[in-house]
């Protein structure tokens, strides 16, 4: 399973000698690590280095055999040769306790690729050892993925703490609850109007308009009746199916607005409003809440048991629930969303009849496309209101209550329509180039670099669109390098939202806006300032470089600054790029020539 390769350090298998005495001596565990490796050579190898830096060590020699030990041993770490025999060890990516958080995943591989460890923290992997390794190496790694798994649990927890806030203390919603305690047999105008302003909760937070909501229902209602379903009242389950995404009350907008694939921790957020949607249901005795709530909690559940929240399977999921499934799905497909055109009948039924027997109730979908053109009938009388030509932005900052504050403010403005939000350069570029924005808001300083840079790179690549800061006052040399990269428009970050709001549609009607607090400080900059190579350089690759200067090499350099060799690498390449150099040292000498300041922090 190793791959050799040259000018390497010690390789794991060369463990000290008295590495077998230091096993004995830990008295206590610091975490327990599950290796999944079909080398058991390299299994025992690696349970050594790990036994001894005192982790508690299983050992598995494929992905089956890794499940059932997670089952028994619930490890907080996951070490994975991606080139097993059989199942690739890439699949344990995808299991629940990794999306979760339970488990931490540190990849093992022989092939030194970026393109391969780029993909597989996409999927959610939080370390990545290149074999043969160093014994520092894998600790390191293992030591950085734990560090990471405890800020992921925690971050998640405040999120659903935030939800939990959220949901309880939302205007009028305990109040609507309490109303629809008192439902009585029979439908009523009073009920009607108040769970149109529960559903119309979701759609100042959603995509869906309140006519999806309307469609959904009656749809739900028309197919209970040809499934047989009776309920009692009546009309429950129209009433129960306009609730079914409730829970997204308590969901981020950063996360409910965000273009593009989500990333694992974000998923694990936006399918939480299934559970948060039965919380705030749930403990009724009024026959529609609990109807309401089982819709709730199971809509996206499964036909063949990969559904979330409790991949519940086949006819352990609620009728009311796989009902609801069918209609919601069908109208999803069939309607214009902000990230696609909506579907002809005839594709959308194909792409429901290809998951048959997956996501749908097979007598379910059958019994739907049977009477697929009442379905229609039902709602041609509810097409979605034509929508005026908004100013569509997307909002780039890694401060979530920022982004989150400004997304759901701006979609409320029916003149600005907030497309998505990237909380880094790099996804703030892709949402860029795939929804190509008349506006990008930016804050002007992102966990992996400044805001000038993505500036030039979205002038460069997508010069249609205007793009504004926000910049605090005390950053006037920062706004001033961000007005040289080409923005139209600078706003300080304690402006109103009303404020901001003007600046987007001055900047969208091809205005150049800067704030007058700022405007004599940026000028003075632009004045006595030219822009100076390096201006783009973050913390991190400043901080690599000076230990290029001081002789380090890459491997060195990694670990002092607990990183991969991959990301050392990855930072060295675009340091070099930035300062237009050749090589390393090149750009050493550059960044001394430049003044920049390469001294730690």
């Amino acid at each position: 399973m190793q791959t050799p390769r040259t000018g390497r350090s010690t390789p794991v298998s060369a463990v000290p000698a008295t590495l077998e005495a230091k096993v004995s001596v830990a008295t206590s565990h610091r975490a327990t690590v599950l290796i999944v490796d079909d080398d058991p050579l390299l299994r025992g190898a690696t349970e050594r280095v790990l036994a001894w830096a005192q982790y508690a060590v299983v050992q598995a020699g494929s992905v089956a055999e890794a499940r059932v030990l997670w089952e028994q041993h619930r490890p907080e770490v996951a070490v994975v040769d991606l080139e097993l025999g059989g199942e690739p060890g890439s699949v344990l990516l995808k299991e629940d306790w990794v999306r979760r958080f339970d488990t931490a995943i540190v990849i093992l591989t022989g092939s030194d690729d970026v393109n391969i460890a780029e993909a597989s923290f996409e999927e959610g992997a939080s370390g990545y050892v290149v074999k043969p390794f160093t014994p520092n190496e894998l600790l390191m790694q293992v030591s950085s993925a734990l560090r990471r798994r405890r800020l992921e649990r925690a971050h998640v927890g405040q999120v659903f703490e935030l939800q939990r806030k959220v949901v309880e203390s939302t205007i009028g919603i305990s109040e609507l609850k309490r109303r629809l305690e008192t439902i009585t047999l029979g439908s009523s105008l009073e009920d009607e109007r108040i769970v149109g302003h529960l559903s119309s909760a979701v759609c100042l937070r959603d995509d869906d308009t309140g006519r999806h909501i309307e469609r959904v229902s009656i749809t739900a209602a028309a197919l209970a009746d040809w499934c047989g379903f009776v309920v009692d009242p009546a009309p429950a389950i129209r009433l129960a199916a306009a609730m079914h995404d409730v829970g997204k009350i308590g969901i981020p907008d950063w996360v409910l607005l965000k273009p593009g694939r989500l990333s694992p921790d974000e998923r694990t957020i936006i399918e939480r409003h299934c559970e948060l949607g039965h919380a705030l249901l749930s403990g009724s005795s009024s026959p529609v809440l609990q109807l309401a709530a089982s819709v709730a909690l199971n809509h996206h559940e499964r036909w063949d048991g990969n559904g979330y929240p409790n991949r519940r399977r086949g006819e352990d999921i609620p009728l009311e629930a796989r009902i609801t499934s069918v209609a919601d799905v069908f109208d999803a497909l069939t309607r214009d969303r902000v990230y696609r055109a909506a579907l002809p009948v005839e594709t959308a039924v194909d792409v429901m009849v290809r998951d048959r027997e997956g996501l749908f109730d097979p007598h379910v979908l059958d019994l739907f496309l049977d009477h697929l053109d009442a379905v229609l009938e039902l709602t041609k009388r509810l097409p979605d209101p034509p929508a005026p030509r908004a100013t569509r932005i997307v909002v780039a900052g890694d401060e979530p209550i920022l982004v989150d504050g400004l997304l759901r403010l701006m979609n409320r403005r029916g003149e600005i329509r907030v497309l998505g939000s990237g909380r880094t350069i790099a996804e703030a570029r892709d949402a860029v180039r795939s929804l190509r924005p008349d506006v990008l808001l930016t804050d002007y300083r992102m966990p992996d670099g400044e805001a000038a840079g993505l500036i030039r790179a979205v002038m460069s690549e997508q010069p249609e669109t205007k793009v504004i800061v926000l910049i605090d006052a005390a950053a006037t040399d920062a706004a001033a390098r961000c007005v040289s990269a080409g923005c139209s428009g600078v706003v300080s970050k304690t402006a109103t939202v009303d404020a901001v709001a003007s600046a987007i549609r001055r900047v969208h009607d091809g205005e150049v806006v800067i704030a007058p607090e700022l405007l004599t400080l940026v000028v003075s900059g632009l004045r006595h300032r030219e822009p100076r190579l390096g201006d783009d350089i973050t913390r991190r690759e400043l901080e690599l470089l000076g230990h290029l200067a001081r002789g380090l090499s890459l491997a060195d350099i990694a670990q002092t600054m607990s990183i991969s060799m991959n990301t050392a690498r990855n930072h060295s390449q675009r340091v070099i790029e930035k300062l237009g150099a050749h090589s390393k040292l090149e750009a050493v000498v550059i960044a001394t020539r430049e003044g920049l300041n390469m001294a730690p922090r």
